[in-house]
């Protein structure tokens, strides 16, 4: 998951795009079908931009618990815990929060998975920063009113997008995976005050 505000995930997304096409790569971007070569020799340009950008990365672990069914989990117990860390980023901010997620989030046995996990995500969230149950309301996108004790009003918007229209996605796409292939090269970077990224477990 990466946080930030539109403008710093636009400027972060252009860089990302400037690394790749120095490598000959035009997006959209997508990890598995890019280059070991280009990964290896794009890698300290993606932690430098991270690093110099104002943009949040929470990587989260999470294994499924022995005998919990797979619909409960992912639809219920995965957002919960995400909307715990944002209601902890989201607490001093107001105005338009949107919320984009890729349109392949299945599940099995549910119809428009990625739908319901949008619905319990911001639904989660809300009531959490609200302190009582906030409604969803759904006209083509998602969407809720957060009114916060000292009158500061947040409004989420949440939908699915396919990843190759979307460059906050593509985005999380290559810094997780780029995470993932080795954490310690990221060091840096998880913890001190130019703290980027978190990992948290589910």
């Amino acid at each position: 998951m990466i946080t930030g505000s539109q403008y710093s995930m636009q400027q972060m997304y252009s860089e990302l795009v400037r690394i790749f096409k120095s490598h000959g790569v035009n997006p959209p971007f997508h990890w598995y079908k890019i280059s070991r070569k280009v990964k290896h020799g794009a890698k300290g340009k993606i932690i430098r931009m991270l690093a110099a950008g104002n943009v949040r990365l929470t990587v989260f672990h999470h294994n499924i618990p022995f005998g919990v069914e797979k619909k409960k989990y992912y639809l219920q117990h995965v957002p919960n815990g995400i909307s715990a860390v944002l209601e902890t980023i989201l607490k001093k901010w107001s105005g338009g929060i949107e919320v984009s997620v890729d349109d392949d989030y299945r599940v099995a046995g549910v119809m428009d998975s990625t739908g319901v996990f949008i619905h319990n995500l911001l639904e989660m969230t809300c009531s959490r920063l609200a302190g009582a149950r906030v409604p969803v309301r759904k006209n083509g996108k998602r969407k809720a009113t957060v009114k916060m004790i000292d009158g500061r009003i947040i409004n989420f918007y949440g939908g699915s997008i396919p990843s190759k229209e979307s460059g906050e996605i593509q985005m999380v796409d290559i810094l997780l995976n780029c995470f993932l292939s080795n954490p310690d090269d990221f060091k840096g970077l998880s913890d001190g005050e130019n703290k980027r990224v978190f990992v948290k477990k589910l």
